[in-house]
């Protein structure tokens, strides 16, 4: 039986199996930050469950950020050791989920560290990124609920707002977002929530 192996390492560590349909064989949300230690025999696990190897995968879901560094390199990495053994990979972005489901307009949040939210907004084809301080977030999510625009996030929690998970419409729609995203036939690369130069900026010492 072949197989689609799909890997979300940009907040905590997600796998799952999908058959040719793109239904969800097996479905794991660990809950793990550090999840390096436990991947690989995860995948393991998930295979043999299902009597399957790397062989009979015939392609990778990967949602490719945004993430920690950290947390990019460990299913970046993955996704690089099966490239190498031919397997396709078919890459995404979080805050590209709703549009892709058919939401044209809309605002994609997520704690970026450094006491900073990242924002994607989308209109359409236009987009729009930037960094704001965690005290803006309260008020710009009621500027954009009286914008009448969704509101999205990784997961169902940010700073006690209970906002649209896209981690829960990646596992409840499924065959419908991994056709379009099989369909675009990309291979994205990792997307951090800062450029290097932001992110590893040695500060300037006191005078």
């Amino acid at each position: 039986m072949a197989a689609s192996l799909y890997i979300d390492s940009s907040e905590h560590l997600v796998l799952g199996l999908l058959d040719e349909n793109l239904n969800w064989i097996d479905f794991l949300d660990t809950k793990e930050r550090k999840g390096s230690g436990i991947l690989h025999g995860l995948l393991h696990e998930l295979l043999e469950n299902q009597n399957l190897s790397f062989k009979d995968l015939k392609q990778v879901f990967f949602t490719a950020g945004p993430g920690s560094y950290t947390g990019m390199r460990l299913g970046e990495g993955m996704c690089q050791v099966l490239e190498m053994e031919n397997v396709k990979i078919n890459s995404f972005y979080h805050f590209e989920v709703p549009f892709l489901l058919g939401d044209q307009k809309g605002v994609w949040i997520s704690k970026a560290f450094k006491r900073e939210i990242f924002v994607f907004q989308w209109d359409g084809s236009d987009s729009q990124t930037g960094l704001i301080p965690e005290e803006e977030m309260l008020q710009s999510i009621e500027t954009w609920k009286k914008s009448g625009l969704n509101i999205y996030t990784h997961f169902s929690e940010i700073l006690d707002q209970d906002l649209t998970s896209t981690s829960d419409m990646i596992h409840t729609q499924s065959d419908k977002l991994f056709s379009k995203v099989a369909g675009l036939d990309e291979r994205k690369t990792p997307y951090y929530y800062r450029t290097d130069e932001k992110e590893f900026r040695v500060s300037e010492p006191s005078k």
